[in-house]
């Protein structure tokens, strides 16, 4: 695994408009110094080679710990990684393959991360896009940029869902 290592005068800051006279802090760096000097920290191998080798690590050496918190509802690192497998099944029943993508259109919430772990697990791409947020012109854009066949939501969201022709919508919920 090699390293990237930038000097000051190599930095990759982007463009950034700032107000005139406002300063990062007191210290009197230009902002590209400030940068170089407070966004790299020291350099430590990750203890896992990807998120979800870490994820499948917890679920299991701690299956009954909270993974996920959304308000006063919480779902443990086992119980998240049980609905994800079920919902990587359904993917895969509908024909979601590795490389794939799959809309996850929705608001944050338990639901969406089960989703996101879910489309890890089956080595597809997940486009996420708040429900609310996105206009549904938007939201039928995106679906047919991304071929997304299967598009993940929440019952509360379905009905805002603007579907293609070939694409289903699974509900999340239903695994949990």
């Amino acid at each position: 695994m090699s390293s990237v290592h930038l000097t000051p005068n190599q930095s990759q800051t982007a463009a950034i408009a700032m107000p005139p006279g406002w300063r990062p802090d007191p210290s009197g760096l230009d902002l590209d110094d400030w940068f170089f000097e407070f966004g790299f920290g020291p350099q430590a191998e990750p203890a896992f080679f990807t998120i979800l080798a870490g994820f499948e690590h917890f679920a299991d050496v701690a299956p009954q710990t909270r993974a996920v918190e959304c308000g006063s509802d919480w779902i443990s690192y086992g119980d998240l990684n049980a609905a994800a497998e079920r919902l990587a099944f359904q993917l895969a029943e509908l024909g979601v393959r590795h490389g794939d993508a799959v809309g996850l259109f929705l608001r944050r919430s338990i639901p969406m991360v089960v989703g996101i772990f879910a489309c890890l697990k089956l080595g597809a791409y997940y486009v996420p896009q708040h429900i609310g947020v996105a206009s549904e012109d938007s939201l039928r854009h995106i679906s047919a940029v991304t071929r997304a066949k299967v598009i993940l939501s929440i019952a509360d969201c379905a009905d805002q869902i603007p579907l293609g022709a070939p694409q289903q919508i699974l509900l999340i919920e239903d695994t949990l």
